[in-house]
């Protein structure tokens, strides 16, 4: 099953995306939405109020999409496994 990778921080970014498959999916959270910014051939998820919050709205790449907090809990609920890169 594909995996979901929590990316908080743009350290995390770079450890996840070593090892992160194209299968997988990428949920950007906090600083991890600078990732966002990076065309990376994996789906990725970001925090809308987090990329809004710093800027990045306007500047962030064609494979994202935008949730908010309930849709994040309904794609960590529906993940297994679920990892973390902080």
């Amino acid at each position: 099953m594909a995996c979901l990778h929590l990316i908080f921080s743009q350290a995390g970014a770079i450890s996840c995306l070593e090892v992160a498959a194209e299968a997988d999916t990428l949920l950007l959270i906090v600083d991890g939405v600078y990732l966002a910014l990076t065309e990376t051939g994996i789906p990725m998820l970001a925090i809308a109020a987090d990329v809004n919050s710093r800027g990045l709205a306007s500047r962030i790449t064609n494979n994202l999409r935008l949730i908010d907090y309930p849709e994040m809990v309904d794609q960590v609920a529906g993940h297994t496994p679920v990892i973390s890169w902080h």
